[in-house]
């Protein structure tokens, strides 16, 4: 499950499906618990691109990480790792929902 800290009080309310909105200041601070991991690869996504490939060695972990929003329009994570033979590659064994980003209007 992907949340996040949009309003910085430490608590993690915003859900998947959820609008934040971009803010100045501090970056917005990200967790996503997996479920499912061992020996998977945890991709972190702002707007199709990967921001981080974390590998995983246990079954259930939580992440945490921080991003500046401002110029994003969502965030999202997917949960990838080998089915069968390594030389076909990865395929997606999840991914979330994103958490949408509105920008301040120009």
């Amino acid at each position: 499950m992907l949340t996040a800290d949009a309003d910085g009080d430490g608590r993690f309310e915003t859900l998947m499906g959820d609008t934040i909105e971009a803010r100045d200041g501090p970056p917005v601070r990200f967790r996503i618990d997996v479920n499912g991991g061992m020996d998977r690869r945890l991709w972190l996504i702002a707007d199709g691109i990967p921001i981080d490939i974390r590998p995983l060695d246990r079954v259930e972990s939580t992440h945490d990480f921080t991003l500046d929003v401002s110029g994003r329009r969502y965030v999202r994570a997917e949960l990838r790792g080998h089915r069968g033979r390594p030389e076909r590659g990865e395929v997606i064994w999840a991914m979330t929902n994103p958490i949408w980003i509105k920008q301040p209007a120009q």
